[in-house]
């Protein structure tokens, strides 16, 4: 899907001219309102830039195009060395960066920050019969460790192994361009599956770009950042929020239908809107309607952002949704059998994703309306981590709790999992250490409480996750 952050990359080189390209991975730029100025130049070096005999040395042209500033060599000897060394490599042209731009480099992010940012980051380029295209491939995977055990919990320990997602982006020349996401995972019955989690092509004119397709609905900042590359994110795994429909998810966190984007920047500002139509909600949550919609109804998404208000990588946003939900036999919907549903979600979130700090707050109110009854799910979560050189300690608070009378839609049969099955508070703590680039350890504590019951479950997991 279309990113929902749009951060800056710096490239540590550029393309050798070759017959074969290289691709670098670039990290997204820091601030450039750091704070720090440059260092004013000594008496040696100004004596240096002016040369050995005072006079004013001969125009020159800065290194980097539209930087603020020339820097004057430190001294004579660096002044040798700079006449000697080879010429330096011409820029792309892909980037504009100007001195503010460096910062110093514990500050600099150490990986990609979105999902988005790395498939940019790695694209190649690709010529065939003289027509050119840019496309990226990535792989995304993980091993886990568990143990849970709790009061009316049972108790199990085990290893396992996460989904193994594909991504392929590719620009079709112009303004066209298409996405493809493949997750292959084990379910729990043991048997393999590959899912078709993301499929979609896009076009662009200025400001505007069209999409249409499988996408992830853009419901606050984790779902549509992270997607399944379960190493980009900050913990082991997603909020019970933004849990995928088959991992009992909550909300519909694929679409199926056309969506349009609108982004643009106001004095510094981004402004980022979206609206999308498209497949209603299936029979039941996991039943994503990805070929065929049977209700004539469709569901209707609209979202506005707004970034870098106060400082780069602040962001926040509100979105909602709406869908109807077809009637259902009993066979299918014992606690409302025969009963057109409507259902409307509300999202607000806030966040800072920059470094060193990660803070982020979702929040929710989700409505399911009928002649029948009203029923209500409302809550969300804080996540808040720090950077502390490749180690970063966080914290979780989750809250979901229903109001209303007894969901039909989320516990379609009370006798399976009880009218009260989401009302729960979750705490986790955890640290994510990055062991490179491309692979990370994440290890966490995290305590859940059922609220009616007063059931309590502990839970300590590991995981090891890579992407490339």
């Amino acid at each position: 899907m279309k990113p929902a952050l749009r951060v800056v990359l710096l490239s540590g080189c550029s393309f050798v001219a070759s017959a074969y390209a290289t691709p670098v991975l670039a990290q997204p730029v820091p601030h450039k309102s750091s704070g720090v100025a440059p260092a004013a130049p000594t008496g040696a070096a100004k004596k240096a830039a002016k040369g050995g005999d005072g006079s004013d040395p001969a125009p020159t042209s800065s290194p980097v195009e539209g930087s603020a500033g020339t820097p004057a060599p430190a001294s004579d000897a660096t002044s040798k060395k700079a006449k000697t060394s080879e010429p330096p490599v011409e820029s792309s042209g892909s980037l504009d960066i100007s001195s503010d731009d460096v910062v110093p480099a514990e500050k600099k992010p150490t990986r990609a920050a979105t999902m988005d940012d790395l498939a940019e980051a790695s694209a190649h380029e690709l010529t065939i019969v003289g027509a050119k295209t840019r496309y990226s491939l990535n792989l995304f995977g993980d091993t886990n460790f568990g143990v849970r055990f709790g009061n009316g919990v049972e108790k199990n320990a085990g290893f396992g192994i996460g989904v193994l997602d594909l991504l392929f982006n590719a620009t079709l020349e112009k303004h066209f361009k298409a996405l493809a996401e493949f997750g292959l995972e084990y379910g729990t019955d043991g048997g393999l599956g590959v899912d078709l989690e993301r499929l979609a092509l896009e076009g662009s004119v200025g400001p505007l770009t069209i999409a249409a397709g499988r996408w992830h609905t853009e419901f606050g900042y984790w779902n549509a950042a992270y997607h399944h590359g379960g190493w980009l994110q900050p913990s082991i795994d997603r909020p019970r929020w933004v849990r995928f429909e088959d991992q009992e998810g909550i909300l519909p966190v694929h679409m199926v239908g056309l969506d349009a984007t609108l982004q643009g920047k106001i004095h510094g500002v981004t402004v980022r809107a979206n609206a999308a139509v498209g497949n209603g909600r299936g029979k039941i949550v996991d039943d994503v309607t990805s070929a065929f919609d049977p209700d004539f109804e469709k569901a209707v998404f609209t979202k506005l952002e707004v970034g870098n208000l106060f400082v780069r990588d602040f962001r926040f946003g509100v979105a909602g949704f709406y869908s109807g939900i077809a009637k259902q036999p009993a066979s299918v919907r014992p606690a409302l059998p025969g009963v057109h549903m409507d259902e409307f979600i509300g999202n607000f979130y806030v966040g800072y994703t920059g470094a060193p700090w990660f803070l982020l707050a979702e929040s929710y109110a989700v409505a399911h309306l009928s002649k029948a009854r009203q029923s209500y799910l409302v809550g969300g979560f804080v996540h808040v981590g720090y950077q502390i050189g490749i180690v970063q300690p966080y914290v979780r608070l989750e809250r979901l709790s229903p109001l209303g009378k007894p969901d039909g839609f989320f516990v379609p049969d009370p006798a399976e999992k009880g009218a009260s099955y989401h009302d729960n508070l979750e705490m986790l703590g955890g640290a994510r250490i990055d062991l490179t680039n491309w692979c990370a350890v994440k290890t966490e504590y995290v305590f859940g409480r059922s609220l009616p019951s007063a059931r309590d479950s502990h839970e300590i997991r590991a995981s090891w996750s890579f992407g490339i």
